[in-house]
């Protein structure tokens, strides 16, 4: 009994969370500079661009993601290829063919990738 009392409040706070996202799709996702989004971003497509701060964590589901905007915490991206040109303020996770870290990232970054490239401008703490 206990357990299933612990499952279900888990279950109960996974969909809070989900409530609250932003979610994103279409054959290419285009998030304008002039945005703010202030919760969770959920975005798959062909194409990702986002252009704008997202407050919280950013998984993406596509086939190449650039994240120009900074970000509050998390990126977790399984596309072919990841580039992140904008501050993350915790963790990259990228299951790419190709990764690209052109910013400062606050965290780690794990990359499962075939070719992970850091430009002059990247730095890892």
């Amino acid at each position: 009994m206990k357990y299933l009392s612990v499952v279900l409040s888990g279950l109960l706070l996974w969909s809070a969370m989900l409530y609250g996202a932003d979610y994103r799709s279409g054959e290419s996702v285009y998030i304008n500079p002039g945005d703010s989004i202030t919760s969770d971003l959920f975005a798959n497509g062909r194409y990702v661009e986002i252009n704008a701060p997202v407050s919280d964590d950013i998984y993406a589901a596509c086939q190449e993601v650039v994240v120009n905007g900074d970000v509050g915490d998390d990126l977790l991206a399984f596309c072919q290829s990841v580039t992140v040109k904008g501050h993350v303020n915790d963790m990259v996770l990228g299951f790419a063919q190709k990764v690209t870290i052109d910013n400062t990232v606050e965290g780690d970054v794990l990359a499962f990738a075939s070719e992970v490239h850091l430009t002059r401008n990247a730095h890892i703490k």
